[in-house]
Formats: structure tokens, C-alpha cells, sequence
């Protein structure tokens, strides 16, 4: 699923379900545009590195990574084995 305005910010540190904080202003956060174990396409950036993929809203407060399809870490691009990238805890996800 995909809903407009969604994005929030994440104090989640390393690879595993991301908890989410809170909407950046004018936004949405997830729990307002979906509901628990609807699966959501999302996008997360961590300063220069980011992640593409589809993630599982367990509440309203956490997303399971589910599967990831793109990612670009340091520079390199991988659609081929991308692998979650690991969170320093200020990251964005929409």
C-alpha cells in the first residue's frame, strides 16, 4: 500500500524493525494512513544512505522490514542482494 504525506523520524539503531517516532511536520504518520499488518511500501534515508522496500505495520508504532529491494550504502547501489541498512538513529521514513 502507499498513502501521501507519510513520514515520520526513527531513533531506531541497526538493522532490525523500525520504531517509529513521530510525523515531521505537515505529515502523516503511518498509524493515521494504515492499519495494523497492512504491508507498506516504504523509503528510509540515513544521511546519505537509504533503503527501498516493503515493510509490515505491527502497531502503531513499529514497521517490520519484510523484504528489501534496493539500497544505496557509502555510495554503492545493490538491487541485486540488498540487505537492510544498518540505523544510525536519525533517519526519516516515508
Amino acid at each position: 500500500m502507499l498513502a501521501n504525506r507519510v513520514r515520520e523520524y526513527t531513533t531506531t539503531v541497526g538493522t532490525g524493525d523500525i520504531k517509529l517516532g513521530g510525523a515531521l511536520a505537515g505529515h502523516l504518520r503511518f498509524a493515521d494512513a494504515f492499519a495494523a499488518g497492512d504491508s507498506v511500501i516504504y523509503v528510509i534515508e540515513d544521511d546519505d544512505n537509504y533503503e527501498i522496500g516493503t515493510g509490515t505495520l505491527t502497531g502503531g508504532t513499529t514497521l517490520a522490514r519484510t523484504s528489501i529491494s534496493e539500497t544505496l550504502i557509502d555510495g554503492v547501489l545493490d538491487k541485486d542482494a540488498p540487505e537492510a541498512i544498518s540505523l544510525s538513529g536519525t533517519a526519516r521514513i516515508y
